[in-house]
């Protein structure tokens, strides 16, 4: 009886050991999957240049088109990261680890086509510190806008990999930006922004980002990138209405932690 126990009881440690030799591989692509996902998140900061156009117009409707486009400054920091990582998903799914994402993990593996599109798939959120100035003249009068904004700027979009380690982006973006000071030169004579009503609202933008970047090495990335926003408060009938509609080209740098 013992001898039968002996043998059982080395079975089961065979089988077990068996069981770890399976998982083994496994358990290192999920490793591997979980530093790729760290890799592939990135601090960003950049430092760019807005050029603005304002479009203002009147209660009774009328366009006004004294304003010319104006420069200011364009400053953000921020985090990009991937969307979805395929093989980290299926790694878990494989492992047993999160049960709940295997008929997504199944899915991603009879799609791998798919797969390799989201994981093409990048978000980023920042915060970003704009000058959205304009220049004009009326009667022959100067008129010169000074505004400082602050807010935040997200966007989403695929990355593609092209050559000798270049990638191209291109994401639809949506921000929230907020008016902290501002003033109006009107011959020489100065006035606050902060007392206009077309100024002070929170501004909602929308628009979209271009960006070419670089991998120097695998933790940092250098990058150029156009962006326009425009934007998207809804207009109230009967009251003037001043959109933003601010260009803005950009350098930076992006460093995985």
């Amino acid at each position: 009886m013992q001898r039968i126990n002996k043998e059982r009881a080395t079975a089961k440690k065979l089988a077990l050991q068996q069981v770890i030799n399976m998982k083994k591989p496994l358990f290192y692509l999920l490793w591997l999957s979980t530093l790729y996902t760290a890799k592939a998140q990135s601090f960003v900061w950049e430092l760019g240049n807005n050029l603005t156009a304002y479009q203002y117009t009147q209660a009774n409707g009328e366009v006004i088109n004294y304003f010319k486009k104006g420069t200011g400054g364009h400053l953000q920091i921020g985090m990009e990261f991937a969307m979805l990582d395929t093989a980290n998903l299926q790694a878990k799914a494989l492992l047993g680890l999160k049960p709940n994402l295997r008929n997504r993990a199944d899915f991603f593996t009879r799609n791998p086509l798919l797969a390799r599109a989201a994981s093409m798939l990048y978000t980023d959120v920042n915060l970003s510190y704009n000058q959205w100035n304009a220049v004009g003249d009326t009667q022959n009068i100067p008129i010169n806008y000074s505004t400082n904004f602050v807010g935040v700027i997200a966007g989403i979009g695929p990355k593609i990999p092209l050559y000798a380690g270049f990638s191209l982006s291109v994401k639809g973006k949506c921000a929230l930006q907020k008016l902290m000071q501002g003033t109006q030169q009107l011959n020489n004579n100065y006035l606050d922004l902060m007392t206009f009503e077309q100024f002070t609202p929170i501004q909602w933008m929308l628009g979209y980002q271009v960006e070419l970047s670089k991998k120097v090495n695998s933790k940092i990335q250098g990058f150029v990138n156009y962006q326009y926003l425009t934007s998207a408060n809804a207009a109230k009938a009967g009251e003037s209405h001043l959109i933003f509609k601010p260009q803005t080209l950009s350098m930076g740098i992006k460093i995985a932690p």
